[in-house]
């Protein structure tokens, strides 16, 4: 295990007292060396980081572990970021407060980055569903090797999406890129588009002038993932999703950036306009779905259903509820929970 590198397993927390620490031993346990840990607590007032040092007092493994508390809180981008600036690995590891890792979920990162040549900057894995309970309930499946999908496949989502609860991506991501300046962006949205803006992206290619998309999967399930308890019903179901949707758009108008201020000045002109369109053609869409789904009004709705590009798998792609969502929001949050039901 000598030549292996050195790998970051970065936990955030924010009020998860009763599943932190379930998400914390699991990274403990990891079985991977040469590990770090490093956990920041995003200012919880719950308790949550009281768990965290009784946990980690009482730990006597071989990982060294870092703690860090945020005063005050920095929301969800600004905790990874934090972590990412902590972190000595040139892997990071992503995980959550209310998931939990299996203990081979480092080894199997790092080998597979390994086998890659050590090429690829994004890597995502299958996982388990698990309830509020803890009971794996389903499943979902990547799979493995490298993504063969187009860039336009990528960006939209199609066929699969990378999971924020199972990404690991190379430092780089952070390293070369300014900070993030759309606090309330989807981190792993961001950071997964950066991939694709990223020098690996020309540099990794076989042969001058091609693009090289330096993503790979990971067929096995590495993760428990933690499905929301009580945001997928009735009108708690539009404020989950539009939450979503906002983080989309706003990691789209983060990639814009992104690509502006750091990626145009080494991707070849062709490719950065392709991802340009594609970027602003996402950004542009989600605008609309935010319409739809959080308009006041019906005008403002059927402004945003009107306008809807209907491409890719992003949400309200099924017409029914593109129909549901330019009723009343009480009609419509009701449909919503009888669907459910």
């Amino acid at each position: 295990m000598s030549d292996m590198p050195l790998v970051s397993f970065c936990l955030m927390s924010c009020r998860q007292k009763e599943l932190i620490r379930e998400a914390l031993q699991a990274a403990l346990a990891q079985d991977y060396h040469p590990l770090e840990i490093l956990v920041s607590d995003d200012n919880s007032q719950d308790g949550t980081w009281e768990i965290v040092q009784e946990t980690v007092r009482n730990y006597h493994g071989p990982h060294k572990v870092i703690l860090n508390r945020n005063e005050p809180n920095l929301g969800t981008i600004g905790n990874w970021q934090k972590l990412c600036s902590m972190a000595s690995g040139e892997l990071l590891i992503k995980a959550d407060g209310d998931d939990i890792s299996y203990p081979f979920r480092a080894s199997c990162i790092a080998e597979d980055w390994v086998s890659s040549g050590c090429k690829a900057m994004v890597m995502a894995s299958s996982y388990d569903e698990m309830d509020g309970n803890g009971n794996v309930i389903g499943e979902k499946l990547l799979p493995g090797g490298w993504d063969q999908r187009t860039t336009r496949q990528i960006i939209e989502g199609a066929r699969y999406f990378y999971l924020g609860a199972t990404i690991a991506c190379h430092r780089s991501l952070f390293d070369d890129f300014q900070p993030i300046s759309h606090p309330k962006s989807s981190d792993c949205a961001a950071f997964e588009a950066r991939g694709l803006c990223s020098r690996m992206t020309v540099d990794g290619a076989e042969k001058p002038g091609e693009i090289f998309h330096p993503f790979r999967t990971i067929s096995r399930k590495l993760v428990k993932y933690r499905l929301g308890s009580g945001d997928t019903t009735g009108g708690a179901y539009r404020t989950f999703m539009t939450k979503g949707i906002r983080r989309s758009l706003e990691a789209r108008r983060q990639t814009l950036t992104d690509l502006e201020e750091t990626a145009k000045a080494y991707l070849p002109t062709a490719y950065y306009n392709e991802l340009h369109a594609l970027y602003s053609n996402s950004e542009s869409h989600l605008s609309n779905l935010v319409r739809l789904w959080d308009g006041n009004t019906f005008l403002e709705r059927w402004e945003g259903y009107r306008n809807l590009k209907h491409w890719g798998s992003f949400w309200c792609r099924r017409r029914m509820i593109e129909k549901i969502l330019l009723l009343p929001k009480g009609l419509g949050n009701l449909l919503f929970s009888l669907m459910r039901h």
